[in-house]
C-alpha cells in the first residue's frame, strides 16, 4: 500500500508534459508552397499564419480579427493564397465569410458582396481570384474589378486550381471548366457518365489531375482519362495532393501513401495527416495533427519533424529561429 501511494505523489511530481503542451489553435491547415520550396501555413483558431522553411526558419504573422462573442464559435482559415500581398479568407461568423488581404503591418477587411460565398482564393500578381458558386470575382484591394460567370450544377463545393499563364482550372465535382482570366472565356469538359470530376491539380505540362471516386482521373490535350491506382483509394482520405511532377499522394489511417511510375510506396505515422502539398522538386509538406507539426518529406523520403508551437516558443526567446526570406 505504502509503495503504491508512493509511486502516485512521485507521478503527481513529475512535471507537466501532456497534450496541453501544444494549444490546439497551433493545428496547422492548408499550406501553400512558395517556389523556393518553403510554405505558409494557415493555423486553425490562433488567427495567424506562419513560413517555415525547410531549413527550419519561421515567421509568424497574426491576421487582426474581431473573434466571436460565442466561445463555442471557433472562426477557422478557409483558404490561403500567397502572392505580393497576403489574401486569406477567414470564418468571422455562422455562415459568413470576411475575408482579409494586405502586407505584414496592414490588414483590411475585403467583405463579398452580400449573398456571396466564396470557397476558395487565389492569388495573383495584383489581387486575388475568389472562387463561388456563381463563378469567379476578382479583387484589387477592396474593391471588385472584374467577374467571370461560370455555369456550375454540381452539388458540392467547387474547387479551383492555378493552371499555365492566366489559365484557371474550376471544378464542380461533374464539369471541368477551363477559364481564361484574360479573356473571360469558359470552357465545360463533361466526362463519361457515371465519373465524377474532385478537386483540380495542375502538373507542369499544364495537364488537371483529380479525384474520381477510388480513381484517378487526368486531363490533357487527348481529353479525359482514368486510372486505377495500385491500390483502391478508400472512400476517405484526410489528405490529398497531386504534384506539380505528377507524384500523387494521399492519407488514410495514420499513412501516407505515394503513388507514382514506380507503384505504391506507404509510410506509417504516429498521427493523422491533415494535410499535403507537394513541391515542384519531388518532396512534400505533411501537416500532422494534434499534437500538431509540420513534417518535411524530401524527395528521398527522409522526414524532418518542426514543431510549430516550439518554433513560436523559441521565436520570443534568446535565441530566436532565424526569418525565412521573402
Amino acid at each position: 500500500m505504502l509503495r503504491a501511494l508512493g509511486i502516485l505523489i512521485a507521478l503527481a511530481l513529475l512535471p507537466v508534459v501532456s497534450l496541453a503542451h501544444v494549444p490546439h489553435d497551433f493545428r496547422p491547415g492548408e499550406i501553400t508552397v512558395m517556389p523556393d520550396g518553403s510554405a505558409w501555413i494557415a493555423l486553425e483558431r490562433d488567427f495567424s499564419i506562419v513560413h517555415l522553411g525547410r531549413d527550419g526558419c519561421y515567421e509568424r504573422l497574426a491576421v487582426p480579427v474581431l473573434k466571436p462573442q460565442d466561445p463555442w464559435i471557433f472562426p477557422s482559415i478557409r483558404g490561403l493564397a500567397i502572392g505580393d500581398r497576403f489574401f486569406v479568407l477567414l470564418f468571422s461568423n455562422p455562415g459568413s465569410i470576411d475575408a482579409y488581404g494586405g502586407n505584414p503591418g496592414w490588414w483590411s477587411v475585403l467583405r463579398p458582396a452580400s449573398g456571396h460565398y466564396p470557397f476558395q482564393v487565389l492569388a495573383d500578381g495584383y489581387g486575388a481570384w475568389y472562387l463561388e458558386r456563381a463563378g469567379l470575382e476578382h479583387l484589387a484591394g477592396d474593391t471588385i474589378d472584374r467577374t467571370i460567370p461560370i455555369p456550375m450544377t454540381g452539388p458540392y463545393e467547387p474547387r479551383m486550381a492555378q493552371g499555365l499563364k492566366s489559365t484557371i482550372w474550376v471544378t464542380d465535382a461533374t464539369t471541368l471548366f477551363e477559364v481564361d482570366t484574360a479573356t473571360g472565356r469558359v470552357v465545360a469538359f463533361k466526362p463519361e457518365a457515371g465519373r465524377t470530376v474532385g478537386a483540380p491539380f495542375v502538373t507542369k505540362d499544364g495537364s488537371v489531375w483529380f479525384r474520381s471516386g477510388n480513381t484517378l482521373g487526368h486531363f490533357g490535350t487527348g481529353g479525359f482519362s482514368f486510372e486505377p491506382s495500385p491500390m483502391p483509394m478508400p472512400d476517405v482520405t484526410t489528405a490529398f495532393d497531386v504534384a506539380p511532377d505528377g507524384v500523387v499522394r494521399f492519407a488514410h489511417e495514420k499513412r501516407l501513401y505515394r503513388y507514382d511510375r514506380g507503384g505504391i510506396h506507404v509510410m506509417a505515422h504516429d498521427r493523422e495527416i491533415d494535410a499535403i502539398a507537394g513541391t515542384a522538386d519531388g518532396s512534400a509538406w505533411i501537416a500532422l495533427d494534434y499534437p500538431a507539426a509540420m513534417e518535411y518529406l524530401d524527395r528521398d523520403g527522409k522526414a524532418t519533424i518542426f514543431d510549430l508551437y516550439a518554433l513560436q516558443q523559441a521565436s520570443s526567446g534568446d535565441h530566436p529561429p532565424r526569418r525565412c526570406p521573402r
